[in-house]
């Protein structure tokens, strides 16, 4: 599969979602900090999200259909009773019926069947329930940085916009059922060594691998990149953290 071989390199690396996520939808959908209160997050991965959550005190079934990716996250949350793993799909949870309050994907939609994935979220959901969508979007422009990433991504990666890129309102409406969701903007950023940039592009699923015949050139390109814009051996990745979230009708 996709993620088989980024597993490491997909936890360690990838940006995280800021804290201020959690007090958000505090505020947005009364979360609670308890662990009656139940999470599915579908396309799981490694689990960065489900932690944030976990450390918020929800149960979180963490819904991964990639045996590597899953199995990382299991390493990696094992200290927190709450995280159930689940070898499931987006449209084919495993879950039982009406048993979830929440429900959340993070870089994750724009892989599902929209039409599947929404009867099953009808299916799993309390009444009342809520979904939350959320992507960490490294921004495109603003710094010469920014423009030099997206050239490098663009030129040696495959498929690179069959992405979260090609959704709009239209796939949101259709999936909520109605256009009144919300969505929101945090700013978010991460500073990276040269090692912890590569890894970052490692674990995107369209760049090339050690065994591509690009690599060398990727990353001779990169090492450029980066000693041009580093300070004092880091750089500064910027993202919107962005957060849409409804309930489904």
């Amino acid at each position: 599969m996709r993620f088989s071989n980024r597993a490491p390199y997909y936890h360690r690396y990838r940006p995280r979602y800021p804290p201020a996520v959690i007090p958000l939808l505090q505020k947005e959908i009364s979360l609670p900090s308890t662990s009656l209160y139940r999470i599915a997050d579908l396309g799981s991965g490694t689990g960065i999200l489900s932690e944030l959550f976990l450390r918020n005190g929800n149960t979180v079934f963490g819904v991964e259909p990639n045996k590597e990716m899953r199995e990382e996250a299991e390493r990696q949350l094992e200290s927190y009773p709450h995280f159930i793993s689940v070898n499931g799909q987006a449209e084919s949870t495993t879950l039982e019926d009406s048993d979830i309050n929440l429900i959340t994907a993070a870089q994750s939609f724009h892989w599902f069947d929209i039409d599947k994935t929404r009867k099953e979220c009808q299916r799993i959901l309390k009444p009342e329930g809520y979904m939350v969508l959320i992507w960490n979007q490294r921004k495109e422009s603003g710094s010469s940085f920014a423009k030099d990433i997206e050239q490098i991504l663009v030129k040696y990666s495959k498929n690179y916009h069959k992405s979260q890129r090609d959704l709009d309102e239209k796939d949101f409406s259709q999936f909520y059922g109605h256009s009144n969701f919300k969505t929101k903007i945090i700013q978010n950023f991460h500073t990276r060594t040269f090692e912890e940039l590569r890894g970052m592009l490692l674990s995107i699923s369209y760049t090339p691998t050690e065994e591509d015949s690009v690599y060398p050139q990727m990353i001779e390109h990169l090492k450029r990149l980066f000693s041009r814009n580093q300070i004092n051996g880091q750089i500064k990745v910027e993202y919107d953290t962005e957060i849409i979230y409804g309930q489904i009708y």
